[in-house]
């Protein structure tokens, strides 16, 4: 379902619309200015050299003024519990890390939607109930979306609305 959100599989039939964007007919960079997807699996995402530069890779396309990636990134980083990593190469972190370095790879764009597939896998208990809190608060300050699959019911019968 949240590949075909985002365009990564076609639909059969019908129309998908996001932001009143018709997936299929907007440009992959148009949707994911308002879109942020975090794979199940992170190390499909990870391809920088270091934990910054990967945070910093989806905002370098939209001309964002280095001061402005700067602070983003040092903002991120110390949200997501990362600054300590920030010049490690993404695989040599363990998987709760890799995961909490996609979501913070999505995050820093600021989108309006957020699509997460298993967000939760690898987690310790503190780095969970850290990233669920960040995802309550972006819903209740920002009117973020948020469409998350999961197979922890505990996380469901909590968080969702």
């Amino acid at each position: 379902m949240l590949k075909s959100l985002i365009g990564l599989v076609k639909k059969t039939e019908g129309i998908i619309e996001i932001n009143n964007k018709q997936i299929g007919s907007t440009t992959t960079f148009d949707l994911f200015a308002d879109i942020g997807y975090v794979f199940q699996n992170p190390d499909t995402q990870l391809f920088c050299h270091t934990v910054e530069e990967k945070i910093q890779f989806g905002l370098k396309n939209r001309q964002i003024q280095p001061d402005e990636l700067q602070e983003r990134t040092e903002r991120i980083l110390e949200i997501i519990g990362l600054s300590h990593v920030r010049l490690a190469h993404p695989f040599s972190l363990s998987r709760g890390q890799r995961q909490k370095l996609a979501v913070a790879t999505m995050l820093i764009t600021n989108p309006s939607i957020i699509l997460l597939d298993e967000p939760t896998t690898g987690q310790d208990e503190g780095s969970l109930l850290s990233l669920l809190t960040l995802l309550r608060k972006l819903v209740e300050e920002n009117k973020t979306t948020i469409v998350m699959i999961t197979h922890d019911m505990e996380v469901v019968a909590k968080y969702a609305t």
